[in-house]
């Protein structure tokens, strides 16, 4: 069988981990349907959570939440690994 994904799946774990905690230092403001304005800094994002997209792109590029995502989707009262496992299951079926 193909075991490809398996090899990649910490990887795509650890990127996780590390979104998840950079995501402490976003603030999530609700902008109107699935849509947030995440804050970073100095620098804003818009997070929609129904189509999983991130104008930082990382969530489109890689398929797992950046840290700004998770932030909205954390606003959102949702759990991150939700859209994680999601992805992974989109890709291999």
């Amino acid at each position: 069988g193909d075991h490809r994904h398996l090899h990649s799946f910490p990887t795509r774990r650890s990127s996780d981990l590390k979104n998840k905690i950079n995501s402490r230092f976003c603030i999530a403001h609700y902008s109107r349907d699935a849509e947030y304005e995440v804050d970073y800094g100095t620098r804003g994002y818009v997070v929609d959570i129904s189509r999983r997209t991130c104008t930082c792109r990382l969530w489109q590029l890689t398929g797992i939440p950046c840290s700004y995502s998770i932030a909205a989707i954390q606003r959102d009262k949702s759990e991150p690994e939700h859209y994680l496992i999601l992805v992974i299951a989109k890709k291999h079926t």
